[in-house]
């Protein structure tokens, strides 16, 4: 075939087979918009160093245009940074009847490798739907795999609508499944391939066991993998496939069951597969403040009320396409209700479907239990009428014990679960129990599975409500159902919001809602993890009262006036002798949470009472500090430290941190501070010597450490590093930029507030060389990243807090900003997000997550830094906005704190700006203002003058107000 463009003669030949060899000089590519310098043609001309890029909004898209028509399996789409989240893959014949191949809803970048089989085509149209980034979309190439790359699938047992293609067809709704006991799917390349492995989604019902052999000829076959404990899920499977056309996954189910299936199955390069991504665990949590039972929910639609042993998922079914549709398979978008309150809200779509639910508890005290409410609402997207059903599944959870033992529906429309109620119904279902179509509905799901149905019909744009309560009763209650069946969704969920509006009593607003509302969920998510007033640090595995991370709990409630609250937590802090000997940073943290809470309530009587614990505390400090003020120790960076801990979790084995140093050094500051109020002089003068010897020691050490070292930067630690500089030694020491930092932290919060003096230059130039390592592997602008788990690190908060008090504020925000826009939980801040190098070689944050459900540490520090940056303690007086974003001034924004704890009393604050008339104007409120007065640090270097109640000192954007003022107008030039 012979085309004429431009006036050059192109051929184009078709060879044997009908394979195709793809000219790009043929092929007419368009799109909905370009960046300047970024056409659609430089997406496909064979040249990855040129790409597409789009204007800056979501609804975009990329066409080619083939020329003919010709089959093709699938395409290679490499994005650069500005990916798409969402976006959907079309073809066409004539260019004006698209069909959708694929879709995808959660995207994380980097290399699409996308297999829908052979399909003919002309024209292929990638739509984009939601963009990543703020930036628009852009493509480095797309790649077409034509039917050289087509792989054929063959298994030897399938049900008639599940066949083995269904394997590979690129969607999630669909499967290959099968009832038999034993099968395998035989997977063939039309030539040699070189691979890493294969990625399987297995469907929920899947087997106990299954090997994978391969061969160059479909006969001879070599094992190279085996699972004997196979555990569902998406399963990277890694193995050697040099030079082999054929893959041959056996599968087998335990003896007393059968049935199992795969939802997907993708072959995958070996650098694919390195950078797969972790199952997602993540829970969202609801509940009461103190209540021990809580609800968890998934993300992929299901929720556990505790202390039921179930949990519930559902799905829909489309009776006239036989397609069935979860969340538990299909990409969801997860949120908390607007303001982050602990209302759990998950959004999917699929087959012209939009389906929301939502999830909250409440504690009823008149019923004497939680009650869990649940809501799923399904609209219609399509144009015609559907006859649905929404199926509802009751199993066991993975927090519980024992087994389920009987589920069952009663004649009141509870479905009742070993007896008790379990799940209150709104609408009429019933149980699925028809044999074969039950088995069949159970292959989805895993076992010990029980399934109820409503079928309903749903017309054009119309939707359906579905309403459940789960009840959850102390022992001593004989509940009500009919008193539940009476309680309505929607005037409980404004009860709720009330209720936690009037749990704090520190108010916020600021001009960005999302560092608000991130606040406030963090608080909740605290409150909500307790049991009573006993501190957590996150739920489900983390049920223990741990020392060291509660202090960053009870400093984050104390400051937003939760101080009663804390006051009822402190008799859990107590430093065991012997057994936290591992944690040494809580030994200075017990006596430092002990003292601020004098600070913030200034009770003399509370003081005295616990004077003998933090007596006895400081002693101790002393105490394991005199075996290492040895002769043998003097010119070593040893001497005088606290003996080897393992105070940071990732250490296998003692070493000298600096954290726990540094912590009992604040905590010897505080005894001091303790002794003079209640007038205890001897004490007094012990801890003064004590902690300048100390302190004399901690900063002689640091110098010694980076003079032996050669480092100009601050170690983690004092002990002798590796000859060779590796991230990780034998002993498992963390070498990285994000430890080192972690370990000085406390240098600066809580040290700075107490007035601990320590070498400021030395300390900024040693974060800033932090900051600039953990950035020089990732294209970021604001995250910690740890170079040896290659990870971004849910410490966020922890370690760029001292940022502000070392006069970064530009780091410390990015830091804020980045939790902000990369929060893995809604409203919270999780341990750690895997990452996958792109295309220049830089880590970027990949989907899935490393940790099983939020910490509140995390949570806590969070709170502690956002609420520093607009207010903090500076020995007797406070600093105000000493690190806030320059557009937090536009015009007309307003920052606003009410009854605001701090170490002087409740203090209300008010910034409103008026830039465009160039005035800002300062109003403060307290009965009890700090003695030395306000320093207010704004982002701004053109203040003409200030007018005020008060006496003023301008120097540069930092402002002096004696503690008279209350008015304040600061004129701009």
């Amino acid at each position: 075939m012979i085309l004429i463009r431009n006036r050059i003669i192109i051929v184009v030949v078709f060879i044997a087979l009908g394979m195709i060899c793809f000219s790009n000089l043929e092929a007419v590519v368009t799109s909905s918009s370009n960046e300047d310098g970024f056409s659609a043609e430089a997406a496909f001309d064979r040249n990855k160093e040129t790409r597409w890029a789009s204007e800056f909004s979501d609804s975009q898209w990329l066409q080619i245009d083939l020329a003919v028509e010709q089959e093709i399996v699938g395409l290679m789409l490499y994005w650069e940074a500005a990916y798409a989240r969402s976006y959907e893959v079309f073809l066409s014949i004539d260019g004006e009847d698209w069909q959708s191949v694929y879709k995808q809803e959660n995207s994380d970048g980097g290399i699409d490798d996308i297999y829908f089989g052979k399909r003919k085509t002309r024209y292929i149209k990638i739509q984009g739907l939601k963009r990543a980034t703020a930036w628009g979309y852009s493509l480095w190439e797309v790649e077409i795999l034509g039917l050289d790359k087509e792989i054929k699938i063959e298994s030897t047992s399938q049900l008639a609508n599940y066949k083995a293609e269904k394997a590979l067809d690129a969607d999630y709704r669909t499967k290959w499944y099968t009832k038999s006991k034993e099968a395998s799917l035989k997977i063939e390349f039309l030539k040699p391939v070189n691979l890493g492995g294969v990625e399987i989604a297995w469907d929920c019902d899947f087997p106990a066991s299954y090997l994978i052999e391969i061969s160059e000829d479909g006969e001879n076959w070599q094992q190279v993998a085996q699972n004997d404990y196979c555990r569902g899920g998406k399963e990277p499977m890694s193995f050697n496939m040099i030079n082999k056309r054929f893959i041959n996954i056996s599968c087998k189910k335990d003896e007393a069951k059968d049935g199992f299936g795969v939802i997907e199955l993708k072959p995958k390069k070996w650098q694919e597969l390195a950078e797969s991504s972790k199952l997602n665990m993540i829970r969202g949590l609801s509940g009461d403040a103190g209540v021990p039972y809580k609800v968890y929910a998934g993300r992929d639609g299901s929720f556990q009320a505790l202390p039921h042993n179930f949990k519930v998922r559902y799905f829909i079914y489309d009776h006239d396409t036989a397609v069935f549709s979860t969340p538990q398979t299909l990409p969801v978008s997860w949120k908390l209700l607007e303001g982050g309150y602990p209302v759990n809200i998950i959004n999917w779509q699929a087959d012209e479907l939009s389906v929301e639910s939502t999830l909250f508890s409440k504690w009823f005290e008149d019923v004497g239990g939680l009650l869990s409410f649940y809501q799923i609402v399904i609209k219609n997207d399509s144009a015609k009428k559907r006859n649905l059903s929404l199926f509802l599944i009751i199993q066991k959870s993975e927090l519980a014990k024992e087994a389920l033992k009987e589920v069952r529906l009663n004649d009141k429309n509870f479905i009742m679960v070993d007896g008790k109620a379990g799940v209150y119904l709104k609408e009429k279902f019933k149980a699925v129990n028809d044999g074969e179509t039950a088995d069949l509905l159970k292959g989805f799901f895993q076992e010990d599975t029980n399934i109820f149905k409503c079928c309903f019909d749903l017309n054009a744009d119309d939707k359906k409500q579905f309403n459940f309560i789960t009840p959850s009763v102390r022992k001593d209650k004989n509940i009500s159902l009919d008193q539940i069946k009476s309680i309505d969704f929607n005037e409980e969920l404004k009860d709720l919001v009330a209720y936690w509006d009037n749990m704090i009593p520190m108010k916020l607003s600021l001009p960005d809602k999302r560092f608000r509302d991130c606040f406030y969920s963090s608080i909740y998510y605290i409150l909500l993890c307790m049991d009573g007033y006993d501190l957590h640090p996150g739920p489900y595995h983390y049920r223990d009262f741990t020392l060291h991370d509660s202090v960053g709990l009870a400093a984050a409630l104390e400051r937003v006036g939760l101080t009663e609250t804390v006051s009822k937590t402190l008799p859990y802090f107590k430093f065991n002798k012997g057994k936290d000997e591992g944690y040494l940073d809580g030994l200075g943290g017990n006596i430092y949470t002990l003292y601020e809470h004098y600070l913030f309530t200034r009770d003399k009587e509370y003081l005295k009472e616990v004077y003998p614990q933090i007596k006895e505390l400081a002693y101790y400090i002393h105490e394991i500090r005199e075996p290492q003020l040895i002769e043998a120790l003097k010119n070593t960076a040893l001497y005088g430290l606290l003996p080897a801990a393992c105070s940071q979790d990732n250490f296998k084995f003692p070493s000298h941190l600096y954290v726990d140093n540094w912590w009992s050094l604040i905590g010897l500051k505080c005894a001091y501070e303790a002794a003079v109020v209640l007038g205890d002089k001897e004490d007094a003068e012990f801890y003064s010597k004590e902690y300048e010897d100390f302190r004399s020691c901690i900063l002689k050490s640091i110098d010694k450490a980076m003079s032996q070292n050669n480092f100009d930067y601050m170690p983690g630690f004092a002990d002798p590093w590796p000859k060779e500089m590796k991230i990780v030694d034998l002993g498992h020491r963390i070498l990285g930029e994000t430890q080192m930092a972690w370990a000085h932290r406390p240098a600066m919060f809580p040290g700075d507030a107490l007035g601990l003096e320590i070498p400021k230059e030395q300390f900024k130039r040693s974060y800033k060389h932090y900051w600039k390592k953990t950035g020089a592997f990732s294209d970021y602008d604001g995250g910690w990243f740890v170079e040896y788990e290659k990870v971004f690190w849910g410490y966020n908060a922890k370690i760029s807090h001292p940022c502000i008090y070392l006069n970064m504020e530009d780091a410390s925000y990015k830091s804020l900003l980045w939790m902000v826009e990369h929060q893995s939980c809604p409203g919270g801040w999780m341990e750690a997000m895997p990452s996958r190098k792109n295309e220049k070689g830089f880590y970027e944050i990949a989907e899935g997550i490393i940790g099983d459900v939020p910490h509140t540490w995390s949570a806590a520090h969070y709170i502690l830094h956002l609420r520093d940056i607009i207010l903090r303690e500076k020995d007797n007086k406070l600093i105000l906005f000493s690190a806030i974003p320059k557009e937090w001034l536009d015009d007309g924004e307003i920052i606003e704190l009410k009854n605001a704890s701090t170490y002087f009393g409740s203090i209300d604050i008010k910034l409103e700006s008026h830039v465009q008339n160039k005035y800002l104007e300062l109003s403060i409120n307290t009965k009890t203002p700090p003695a030395g007065g306000y320093e207010i640090n704004l982002p701004i270097d053109n203040i003409e003058k200030v007018d005020a109640n008060a006496q003023v000192k301008i120097t540069n954007s930092s402002l002096t107000l004696s503690k008279e003022a209350t008015e304040v107008k600061i004129y701009l030039k």
